[in-house]
């Protein structure tokens, strides 16, 4: 009998960028918008608390490449938001 294997790719969940209610906005200059290539991050005004802003994140564009977030490589090096105001997270599968 011949038998043939049949290698399956396993599927990762896709990550995107998620902001936390504390995000501020770096008050008109968000750092995590320098470390943003693919520009799936916005300013926008903040409804409830004018004059300030908040960061939003388009998950169409978003990559997940954690670009924006804060720990680099075993929490060494700043990569994005100085306040811990962004994390990744699986996006729900539709």
């Amino acid at each position: 009998m011949n038998q043939t294997s049949v290698l399956v790719k396993s599927k990762k969940a896709r990550k995107v960028a998620v902001v936390a209610p504390w995000c501020t906005g770096c008050g008109g200059a968000p750092v995590c918008l320098v470390y943003c290539k693919r520009g799936a991050l916005s300013l926008v005004k903040d409804p409830d608390a004018y004059p300030f802003t908040l960061m939003t994140v388009n998950e169409k564009i978003c990559i997940g490449c954690e670009a924006c977030v804060s720990a680099g490589d075993q929490g060494i090096m700043l990569k994005g938001c100085p306040w811990n105001a962004i994390h990744m997270e699986a996006l729900a599968a539709t």
